[in-house]
C-alpha cells in the first residue's frame, strides 16, 4: 500500500491568458495521502462531493503531470479505470498529480466569452470566393 497527493482545482475554467492556456478563476485543495489501491473516478467524485461539488455539475475532469507546465500538451481526460491507473503511476512517481474539474455551468459562460468561428456561413462563403479568384 502506497500513498500520493492529489491537487484538485475546481470552480474555474480553462482559458487563455496572454496566449497561454491556464485554469482560471478556480480554487485549489490538496487531498493528502490518497491510497493508490482505492483511486478511481468515483473516489475523485467523492472527494469533490466533500468540497460541495455535485456530480451533475462536473462536465469533465482532466489530469496532468505537475512537471509539464503547458496545459495544451499536458492535459489528459480522466474518464475510466485506465486513466486512474495512469494517475496513480504518475502520483507515485512525482508524489502528487494535478486534477482539474470543468463544470458544465462554467463551460457555457466561457465559450460565450471567446465566441466561435462560423465554418458554414459567411466565413466559408468568403473563403470559397477567394479560392475561386485564385483558380
Amino acid at each position: 500500500m502506497a500513498f500520493f497527493d492529489v491537487h484538485m482545482y475546481y470552480g474555474g475554467c480553462f482559458g487563455h491568458v496572454d496566449g497561454i492556456m491556464k485554469y482560471k478563476d478556480g480554487e485549489k485543495t490538496i487531498v493528502i495521502g490518497q491510497d493508490e489501491d482505492f483511486w478511481c473516478i468515483y473516489e475523485a467524485e467523492e472527494q469533490l462531493r466533500h468540497l460541495g461539488i455535485k456530480k451533475r455539475s462536473i462536465c469533465a475532469m482532466w489530469y496532468k503531470d505537475p512537471e509539464v507546465e503547458a496545459f495544451d500538451i499536458g492535459l489528459i481526460q480522466f474518464e475510466n479505470d485506465r486513466d486512474a491507473i495512469d494517475m496513480v503511476r504518475l502520483g507515485m512517481l512525482r508524489g502528487y498529480v494535478e486534477l482539474y474539474v470543468v463544470h458544465s455551468d462554467r463551460e457555457i459562460e466561457w465559450f460565450s466569452e471567446i465566441g466561435y468561428i462560423d465554418v458554414g456561413g459567411m466565413m466559408w462563403e468568403k473563403a470559397m470566393l477567394v479560392e475561386s479568384k485564385l483558380m
